[in-house]
């Protein structure tokens, strides 16, 4: 986890960095800088949309008196990563934003956080994680 963090703080802005100067160079400043800005205006419209469609869906669900899936509970909040990461300025980011407005892949994102964070341990159930004040 601490590794995790590490990439996620340091090693990630620097990426960003040095991948900004390389298509600098190649495209130009101009062109660099509008497409950040293009991507964060794209990328803020589909996560919207997204969204809406997303709160549509779970209000339908409601109204019909069913749970939504553990899977989709999990689908507003991968939203809100994606514009996150939509929003910082960068390629990377923005490609990691844009994989998570893919409703199949962010699917799979929760899948695999579910997985991880549900899976027995030692053959006695779920985790259970007991947060007191």
């Amino acid at each position: 986890m601490c590794g995790l963090l590490l990439v996620l703080f340091f090693m990630l802005p620097t990426l960003e960095v040095l991948l900004l100067i390389e298509v600098g160079h190649a495209l130009g400043a101009a062109p660099t800088f509008l497409l950040i800005l293009l991507t964060a205006v794209a990328g803020a419209q589909a996560a919207k949309a997204q969204s809406l469609a997303s709160m549509r869906q779970l209000q339908q669900e409601i109204a019909l008196g069913q749970l939504p899936a553990t899977v989709e509970i999990l689908d507003r909040p991968l939203l809100l990563l994606a514009a996150i990461a939509l929003f910082f300025p960068g390629l990377i980011t923005d490609a990691l934003g844009a994989l998570l407005l893919i409703p199949p892949l962010r699917r799979a994102v929760a899948r695999a956080i579910i997985a991880r964070f549900s899976g027995p341990r030692g053959g006695d159930g779920p985790r259970v994680i007991v947060i007191r004040p």
